[in-house]
């Protein structure tokens, strides 16, 4: 496994001005995919993020006889003057020059993970399966103390009390759901009253049901999108100003797959609110996870010294295909 950002480079096709849904809401583009679905297309959206770049290519995946294209834009929304079906993708610059994305190995500098045993790292989802694992593996490398937030009850459950039994550093566990703000408010609040203030954050909660587009309704997609994007504005409210933000994404939230549109939206959409942290925490970082999840991997993002923003972990693949 190797990890990847992107880099920017000219499209060397021709271009021409397009028709598209320009800066849509969530709900406005969930109704334009159904009437592109429907109708077969074409769906194209132009906006100021790439938060939707893995749902279009998901809807394109599962109906490949669709025109679908994203253009990441604040003025030109241009399109490739070919036409027919496929997936494009491009990024118009102020000066109206279209660009492609390409993928670029990011290699992963010698350092330590910047969190020590004085350190609280709240992490929701931390209570089973790999939130939990990571949090063991950061509470071995560095004896921080872990604040873990999840959905059951240790006393209801055993295999989860086998799990918090075995951590190797202090800890103190609450059940909440991500979506209920006043419940995770309060489980942080008892936390922090026997661990100390919480440092970082870890937020690997999530909900992964798979379904392709046409069978998705309203509830089924919101009940993605709530715990990665309002679950993360709900541990941000709770915590004063961390000094390191980790989400766990996935590279579906980028590059797609058929029968994940709901989850591409949910980590696109997350990533997005990532990055506009600002300085609300010193250190912000977007791990998006490919079908192998490695906590040693986890560790090495953590300690690659100045590293920030958004880094894929994935086989030697090229996601970016042309078509």
């Amino acid at each position: 496994m190797r990890c990847f950002g992107e880099r920017l480079v000219p499209f060397d096709e021709p271009v021409e001005e397009s028709r598209a849904l320009v800066g849509p809401s969530p709900g406005e583009l969930l109704t334009a995919a159904r009437r592109a679905v429907a109708e077969g297309g074409p769906l194209v959206v132009a906006a100021e993020t790439d938060a939707y770049a893995g749902f279009l290519r998901s809807v394109w995946l599962e109906h490949p006889d669709l025109a679908v294209g994203l253009v990441v834009t604040s003025g030109a929304v241009l399109a490739p003057v070919t036409s027919g079906p496929g997936y494009h993708e491009l990024v118009v610059d102020e000066d109206g020059k279209a660009w492609r994305r390409e993928s670029v190995p990011v290699e992963l500098s010698e350092g330590e993970v910047p969190l020590g045993p004085d350190d609280v790292v709240l992490v929701s989802g931390g209570g089973k399966g790999f939130g939990h694992a990571c949090a063991k593996a950061l509470a071995d490398a560095t004896g921080a103390r872990l604040a873990l937030l999840g959905r059951t009850d240790p006393d209801d459950d055993p295999v989860l009390a086998a799990d918090l039994a075995a951590l190797p550093t202090e800890y103190a566990y609450e059940p909440a759901d991500l979506g209920d703000s006043m419940a995770v408010a309060h489980a942080v609040q008892t936390m922090e009253g026997r661990l100390g203030p919480v440092t970082a954050i870890v937020h690997a909660g999530g909900v992964n049901r798979p379904a392709r587009f046409a069978e998705l309704g309203d509830g089924e997609i919101a009940l993605h999108v709530a715990p990665k994007v309002g679950g993360l504005e709900v541990l941000l409210a709770a915590v004063e100003r961390p000094r390191l933000v980790v989400t766990f994404g996935s590279v579906v939230g980028r590059y797609g797959r058929a029968g994940a549109s709901h989850l591409a939206l949910a980590n696109g959409l997350m990533r997005e609110r990532a990055r506009e942290l600002g300085d609300r925490a010193k250190r912000t970082l977007t791990i998006e996870w490919g079908s192998e999840r490695r906590c040693d991997l986890f560790l090495r993002v953590l300690a690659a010294s100045g590293l920030s923003g958004t880094v894929a972990i994935r086989p030697d693949i090229d996601p970016h295909p042309r078509k």
